[in-house]
């Protein structure tokens, strides 16, 4: 009997390791034709980018951690690059990194591997990104687009990235890593910008040109110049300059704080320099007046060491010249003396006046109301009352302001010293984003702008969270 029993499960383990051959081998064959295939019509450049994906999404599967890398580097590096053909919809690579990480959450979730996180900021950021649907159910009335819906959908499930990461991030040594990776990224990305900037501008059209096949613009018109003037600024691979300055508003904040708090380490000076080159090439006054505000306020909260750093500023924005022109292209704005300034001003009128018809809900991510109303403001407060009304701005200004009370909760009561710099860095660089955030939209309007907004909040109220507990040591 037992002689029978084992010949069947022999047969059974064989006739399973045969079928599991089988599918390997038809997959392979289907891979096989699919990258023959895009070989011939597109890239084989592009095909083994797209394998390797592959392959990265089946590691993020297993390991959040590597997942949070992946997103930060497509952030900071590709923001724009998308598929080199339609499933329905062109989907950015930004869009299925997202979508792989709120599947993998919800798996965890469903399956009881983790909790939601059920704490006033997490709770908040949730109310906001479904306030974020609500309002664009209620643009609907206006008209329906394909971009006012995925917009939406995207907004709100870059919000959803802060809920992820407060639930992933459960040791000191892991947010950490994500911290020091996200700046590792934005070296790269100020690296690029700099050596764009300088580079012939015939190479440079050539070189961002090159990325047209997955979706970035080609032409002339990648390089970027001040209005009405020959003055070129940095892009990098962030298309806009101002969203590129955006971005180096955090990335500032983290080098600032990290270097702050480990002064011996004299190569973080270079990584700063570059950061701060990038973003005077630049130009964007609004992202100057944020990272200011950044470093002001590491110095100080935490950094008095710091203070020698203005009059020494201070002298350079003086005494160089191109500091000095950008001193006298942030006076020119602050003073609405050119047309980009004088521009702003406009669209502030209008925008009350929009805000004032469609107070509570606001006009949705679709098409104006009417003909006659613009629908678009360079701040991240009245976009949004545009958007989603009063009450999604109210839910963002209650989420950020949880948020920002969780990272100084966390760092006035902790006993754990490490992490330090990480809940720092990201605080000053939340509150030196909302500073930008008065004279540019992008933080609320441009999916990669916002995703890399929530992702630092929430770097720093997990690590905030990890801080209050000096005993938890499991990994995630």
């Amino acid at each position: 009997m037992s002689l029978g029993l084992s010949a069947g499960f022999s047969r059974s383990e064989a006739l399973n390791r045969a079928a599991w051959t089988m599918l390997f081998l038809l997959i392979a064959v289907l891979l096989g034709v699919f990258i023959g295939w895009g070989a011939v019509n597109y890239s084989p450049f592009i095909l083994v980018l797209l394998l390797a994906g592959l392959c990265g999404s089946v590691a993020v599967a297993f390991s959040p951690g590597l997942a949070v890398i992946g997103l930060t580097a497509i952030v900071w590096l590709l923001p724009f690059g998308t598929l080199p053909f339609r499933i329905g919809f062109r989907f950015s690579f930004l869009d299925l990194a997202t979508g792989a990480l709120l599947f993998l959450f919800a798996w965890q979730v469903c399956t009881h591997r983790l909790r939601l996180p059920a704490r006033a900021s997490a709770i908040a950021v949730s109310v906001y990104a479904v306030l974020l649907l609500v309002a664009a159910g209620n643009g609907l009335r206006f008209g329906l687009t394909e971009d006012a819906v995925t917009l939406a959908i995207k907004l709100a499930s870059s919000a959803f990235v802060f809920v992820m990461l407060t639930a992933w991030l459960q040791t000191g040594t892991v947010a950490r890593r994500a911290a020091t990776w996200f700046l590792a990224c934005a070296a790269v990305q100020a690296l690029l910008g700099v050596v764009l900037y300088f580079i012939p501008a015939g190479y440079a059209i050539g070189i961002l040109s090159r990325l047209g096949v997955i979706g970035y613009p080609v032409g002339g018109d990648v390089l970027r110049y001040i209005a009405d003037t020959p003055l070129l600024r940095a892009t990098g691979t962030s298309v806009g300059p101002n969203m590129l300055g955006g971005v180096l508003v955090f990335a500032i904040a983290f080098g600032v704080a990290l270097w702050a708090s480990h002064p011996r380490r004299w190569w973080l000076l270079g990584v700063l320099g570059l950061l701060l080159l990038c973003l005077l090439l630049t130009r964007s006054r609004a992202a100057l007046l944020g990272s200011g505000a950044a470093v002001a306020v590491l110095t100080v909260i935490r950094y008095r060491a710091l203070l020698w750093l203005y009059p020494l500023g201070g002298l350079a924005l003086v005494v160089l010249p191109q500091t000095r022109a950008m001193l006298l292209h942030l006076l020119s704005g602050l003073r609405a003396q050119d047309r980009a300034a004088a521009m702003r001003l406009d669209e502030y009128a209008k925008s009350f006046q929009l805000i004032q018809d469609h107070p509570w809900l606001g006009v949705g991510f679709g098409p104006p109301p009417s003909i006659d109303t613009f629908l678009g403001v360079s701040s991240i407060y009245l976009q949004l009352a545009e958007f989603g009304g009063l009450l999604t701005l109210a839910a963002f200004c209650l989420a950020v302001g949880a948020a920002l009370w969780s990272m100084w909760r966390g760092w006035r009561t902790s006993v754990n010293p490490d992490s330090e710099w990480v809940v720092l860095g990201a605080g000053a660089g939340v509150l030196g984003a909302l500073v930008t955030g008065l004279f540019d939209h992008h933080y609320v309007s441009m999916p990669h702008m916002a995703t890399v907004f929530w992702m630092v909040a929430g770097l720093g109220v997990s690590t905030a969270w990890v801080r209050q507990r000096p005993n938890r040591s499991a990994d995630v």
